[in-house]
């Protein structure tokens, strides 16, 4: 076969069909000699021979042994050359225990990340103390204010505030925006609740469901209608039981 002569593509199919197709087609040698599966180029003989006893020579696949002692003399050049971790290592620790050295550091922090409250304060729109005080900065997905502390630490911007003015937040227990403004970050406007408590104040599918009083077709959500599933505590009306174990007897009949 010459070498403008081309091979007809194969039909969208399996790989091993194109491997096959590339593999027979001719090569093209790069810079080094070794073979490259292209259309047009040199053909495999005519490529560069590499000489046993070379790296280049490994490198392809020969595994003789002038091929691996040349091999084996190539990385050792190579790791003689670099510098090992554990060196680097060692000149960081000497380059930060000169005090002219982390004193240039310190100063390039201190301006790079100003104090801690300076920075969060300029996030935050403060306004009323009966309003909402939004945070102007970076949010998530979810709408919720997050702000960074030194060390790539990454907090929520509304529990970070009520740590500040109120004080820890109970164990156990999250915080509930009252004002139903999740990038608002006023304490006045948040309360610690369970994870329960806060499900069902919010606006999720579970949550209306459980803000429900009476059923699809009107039936009250009383005591004396209401069934719990004991797997997952799920209110089911009775009178619309009954109606469906009626409308079973009455297709069994038919």
């Amino acid at each position: 076969m010459t070498t403008l002569e081309r091979r007809p593509c194969p039909r969208p199919g399996r790989a091993s069909d194109l491997l096959k197709w590339q593999g027979a087609a001719p090569q093209r040698a790069n810079a080094r000699g070794h073979g490259r599966p292209l259309l047009g180029g040199i053909d495999v003989a005519q490529r560069t021979p590499q000489p046993h006893g070379t790296h280049s020579r490994y490198s392809v696949g020969c595994r003789c042994d002038l091929c691996r002692r040349a091999h084996a003399d190539y990385e050792r050049e190579r790791r003689a050359r670099t510098t090992p971790r554990g060196d680097r290592r060692q000149a960081m620790r000497r380059h930060w225990a000169d005090p002219e050295n982390r004193a240039r550091r310190v100063q390039a922090m201190r301006a790079a990340y100003p104090p801690v409250l300076e920075r969060f304060w300029a996030k935050v729109d403060r306004r009323g103390p009966d309003e909402c005080w939004p945070w102007t900065s970076t949010r998530n997905d979810q709408g919720y204010g997050m702000f960074s502390l030194p060390g790539h630490q990454h907090i929520y911007a509304h529990r970070f505030a009520y740590e500040l003015l109120v004080g820890p937040i109970p164990e156990g227990l999250t915080l509930d925006h009252l004002c139903r403004v999740r990038h608002c970050v006023n304490p006045a406007h948040l309360e610690p609740v369970t994870n329960r408590e806060n499900s069902l104040r919010g606006e999720s599918q579970a949550a209306q469901q459980a803000r429900q009083t009476h059923c699809l077709r009107g039936h009250p959500f009383d005591e004396a209608n209401t069934y719990r599933r004991p797997d997952n505590d799920a209110r089911q009306c009775r009178a619309c039981s009954r109606l469906r174990n009626a409308q079973r007897r009455q297709a069994r009949l038919l």
